[in-house]
C-alpha cells in the first residue's frame, strides 16, 4: 500500500470515530476531476440519531507531502449527489492553488443547494463536532478537518470588508440556522 492509500486510511478511520460507519464512496461525475490525486472520494454519511444532517467530507484532498493536510466536510438536511461534485470542485481548486485555511472564503460558482442564495463557503473549525474532529494525527502529521459553512455573497462581503469577527456578530443574533437552505442574508 502506498503512502497515499495508507493516508486515505486515516482519514477514513478519523471520520469513522466521529460519524461512525455508514456512509458510502462517491466519485464526482465532473471530467476535470482526473487531475486529483486517483484515490481522492468524498464520503457520505447517513443521518445519526443526534444528528439529522447528512455529512458529506472530502478524502484524499490533500497529499502525504503536504505542509499542512486540509479535509473539508459540509452538512445537509437532504441526501444530495450535487453536494459531491462542490466538495471536489473546492478540493480541485485547492489542488491547483486556492487558499483553505480557516476564515477563507470560498466561491462555490453555484448554490449550495437549489433555490438557496448561499454560493460561498466559509472555512470554520469544526464546532458541531468540537476538537475531537478538528486534528487527527496521520501518518506522523497532523491532518486539520475544516467545516464548510454555506453562506450567501452578501456574507462573503461583508467578512472581506469588516472580518471575521463582526460577521460572526451577525451569525450569533439571532443564532444562524446554517442548515436553512433558503435563509436570508444576515447582511
Amino acid at each position: 500500500m502506498n503512502k497515499q492509500n495508507q493516508r486515505i486510511e486515516g482519514i477514513i478511520q478519523h471520520y469513522e470515530d466521529i460519524w461512525g460507519v455508514d456512509y458510502t464512496h462517491k466519485i464526482s461525475k465532473d471530467s476535470a476531476m482526473h487531475v486529483l490525486d486517483p484515490a481522492f472520494r468524498v464520503l457520505e454519511f447517513s443521518q445519526l440519531p443526534d444528528r439529522p444532517e447528512w455529512a458529506y467530507a472530502t478524502c484524499g484532498m490533500s497529499l502525504a507531502q503536504d505542509p499542512k493536510p486540509i479535509e473539508i466536510h459540509l452538512f445537509s438536511l437532504k441526501r444530495d449527489r450535487k453536494l459531491v461534485d462542490l466538495l471536489s470542485s473546492i478540493a480541485y481548486g485547492y489542488r491547483n492553488g486556492d487558499a483553505m485555511e480557516v476564515n477563507d472564503i470560498v466561491n462555490f460558482g453555484r448554490p449550495w443547494h437549489k433555490n438557496s442564495i448561499c454560493t460561498h463557503g466559509l472555512v470554520s473549525l469544526p464546532y458541531p463536532d468540537g476538537s475531537k474532529m478538528e486534528v487527527e494525527r496521520i501518518m506522523g502529521k497532523n491532518t486539520f478537518f475544516y467545516w464548510m459553512i454555506p453562506i450567501t455573497e452578501r456574507e462573503a462581503d461583508y467578512k472581506k470588508n469588516c472580518g471575521i469577527y463582526d460577521l460572526n456578530l451577525l451569525f450569533d443574533e439571532p443564532p444562524l440556522d446554517y442548515m436553512d437552505t433558503r435563509r436570508r442574508s444576515v447582511v
